[in-house]
């Protein structure tokens, strides 16, 4: 029998005795006691409301990811400024929901390895990517489409023009709402998803 057991959330080796991983802070499953004798709750202290300073640490592993993406994002200011603005604007809400899928997948007891974790990233990048190209070219697609549909009907004159602008602009709007509540559909979808996957 090996002296130490291997940490389900981050792979690190602990002491078979260990209550906590050393490297991530999970919290193992206690093995039964038989003291013989039944098993009595201690008494409320006056500290129990406090907070698990384990929920407020980060993982190495973590630690890791968010300091290789701050390292990304610095490159890529340096080499193409513009790109890197770009990237910095849609890493910060990914990096929120990778956060929170780890945490809650913790509540959960699921475990969470650091390739799980960088896949999730990824993931949740190309999703608000593909997210945000699809309301642009709906909401301009609509407008353009409208605008120029109507104009080509009245021959492009001065009331037609004004006329296509009050249809197109909540036609482009309503397009926009359309796509923005599929896209929220398909958020639920993916933590729901990502909640179940081991």
């Amino acid at each position: 029998m090996p002296d130490t057991k291997s940490c389900p959330e981050c792979g690190g080796k602990n002491p078979r005795s260990a209550e906590r991983c050393w490297l991530c802070a999970y919290e193992f499953a206690a093995p039964p006691r038989d003291t013989g004798l039944p098993s009595a709750t201690p008494p409320p202290t006056r500290f129990a409301h406090a907070a698990d300073p384990a929920a407020f640490s980060f993982s190495l592993s973590t630690l890791l990811l968010v300091m290789t993406l701050i390292a990304m994002v610095c490159g890529m200011l340096a080499v193409a400024p513009g790109l890197g603005v770009v990237l910095a604007i849609f890493s910060l809400p990914v990096l929120a929901r990778t956060s929170g899928v780890v945490r809650k997948r913790r509540e959960l007891g699921l475990p969470t390895p650091p390739a799980k974790r960088v896949f999730l990233f990824i993931s949740s990048l190309f999703a608000s990517l593909v997210t945000v190209a699809v309301v642009g070219i709906a909401s301009i697609g609509t407008f353009c489409g409208l605008c120029i549909g109507i104009g080509s009907i009245a021959d492009f004159s001065e009331g037609a023009v004004w006329i296509g602008f009050l249809v197109a602009i909540p036609a482009a709007i309503g397009a926009t709402a359309g796509v923005v509540v599929l896209a929220r559909r398909w958020t639920r979808t993916r933590w729901r998803r990502d909640m179940r996957e081991p």
